[in-house]
């Protein structure tokens, strides 16, 4: 059954499950029924339904190489983008790999995707439950989406793999660090934006207040110390070191 998807006024996309052919307006107020925040503006064009899976015979084969491309891009942009975030959590360059990873994810097919939401809702409802539970969704959310994932996983160790590959064990290492820094620091500043945004805080405020957030010098200076050693210590024990062996 095909799965719709509509972007709200709010910027978040929501998807619904349905027969196939339904209209525009269809998928809209069911999405608005189930989601009254969604306000999805009248004139937005936004029914996306799979149109490569229509192609006889090799149509869904076609989606899914398509998402697996789709996902290893997504993976080594977001990399990338955690690396440049290290030299400032909204600087250019990061927001641009940031684009880039966004917009890949955005292409994937929407049963892919709703695949994926499956897995990360169950992941999410894992997080108090105990490792047993947490092995056990982690092991769903593969189940669900496992080319994909794993296509993802090996995107985002690309960087890092080459460079090991290209300079050594320090280059890698160094290359790692700074992922795992910038991974930390990126996520300490959306955070902290998104929570001030909800409180009420103006926007310009709350960048700023995100920006000093995920300082060097800030308050969380020991997450992001921790997020280097732990990317460092990855870079040279874990999939890249493994993936530029294999490549070399």
């Amino acid at each position: 059954m095909p799965i719709y998807q509509l972007t709200g006024k709010d910027g978040k996309v929501y998807q619904i499950e349905g027969p196939a052919g339904l209209s525009r307006e269809a998928v809209q107020a069911a999405i608005l029924k189930r989601a009254p925040q969604a306000g999805v503006p009248p004139q937005e064009k936004g029914v996306v339904e799979d149109y490569l899976e229509e192609v006889p015979l090799i149509g869904g084969f076609l989606t899914g190489a398509a998402d697996i491309g789709l996902a290893g891009a997504q993976g080594a942009a977001g990399a990338i983008g955690s690396v440049a975030e290290a030299f400032g959590a909204d600087n250019a360059v990061a927001s641009f790999f940031d684009d880039i990873s966004k917009g890949a994810g955005d292409l994937i097919s929407a049963e892919e995707k709703g695949d994926l939401a499956a897995g990360q809702r169950a992941l999410k409802e894992a997080e108090d439950k105990g490792i047993l539970e947490q092995v056990k969704a982690a092991a769903y959310a593969f189940s669900k989406s496992p080319l994909t994932m794993t296509a993802q996983a090996l995107g985002s160790v690309a960087p890092v793999a080459a460079t090991t590959l290209l300079t050594g064990g320090i280059g890698g290492a160094a290359l790692g660090a700074a992922q795992g820094a910038g991974a930390v620091k990126g996520s300490i500043y959306d955070g902290v934006e998104q929570a001030a945004i909800e409180r009420g805080v103006d926007p310009k405020t709350a960048k700023a207040m995100a920006d000093e957030a995920q300082s060097y010098l800030g308050k969380n200076t020991d997450q992001v110390a921790r997020g280097a050693v732990l990317g460092g210590i990855a870079s040279r024990v874990g999939l890249e070191p493994a993936a530029a062996r294999v490549v070399g």
